[in-house]
């Protein structure tokens, strides 16, 4: 949020309680541009998000997926090149690792300059996302904050950085797959 003041001297508080309450008081009575209902809402398009969203939406479950960059696939995308680890399809759960493997990539170089940025393929995560049914896809969104009745999240609060227009979506699930730990 970028704030205009008259006075050339104030200063936004900079504690995180604080911080909170003068935001809250800054947007309350902002106009939500869009409003929509999910079943589950997903913050963060990383291989966590990613798996979590496509498991969702092939259960039948109306899905939306919230990324804040123009990419998805978290640390295993063009942009930060880390490979897939891990084991799959194992004992006692045989389907375990069933949707990393769709979104594997064919060619690996996990070191200098062989390791490019193509080899990602992050369009074919893309893809795959954005074909999926009964799920919607929301690059460039940043998630800023929920609205919770008796302590549970009822609601997202979401700003499109293309066009600045703010969000509220509702959902019955809330996950945290952004991976740093300051999400809801």
């Amino acid at each position: 949020m970028i704030l205009f003041h008259q006075d050339r001297n104030f200063i936004p508080p900079v504690e995180l309680e604080e911080l909170s309450l003068f935001y809250k008081e800054q947007t309350e009575n902002l106009q939500y541009m869009e409003k929509e209902s999910f079943d589950i809402l997903i913050a963060g398009a990383g291989i966590a998000g990613i798996c979590a969203a496509l498991s969702a939406a092939r259960r039948g479950l109306k899905t939306a997926l919230i990324q804040d960059r123009p990419v998805v696939g978290g640390n295993n995308c063009s942009e930060v090149r880390v490979w897939f680890a891990g084991d799959t399809n194992f004992e006692p759960f045989p389907r375990i690792g069933n949707i990393v493997a769709e979104l594997e990539q064919k060619e690996k170089a996990h070191y200098g300059s062989s390791n490019v940025g193509s080899l990602y393929e992050d369009d074919k995560k893309l893809d795959l996302l954005r074909n999926q049914e009964n799920l919607t896809l929301l690059l460039d969104h940043v998630f800023l904050d929920v609205e919770t009745e008796d302590d549970q999240i009822r609601s997202a609060e979401i700003l499109d950085v293309k066009n600045n227009c703010y969000k509220r979506f509702e959902a019955r699930w809330f996950v945290d797959a952004m991976g740093d730990a300051t999400g809801m």
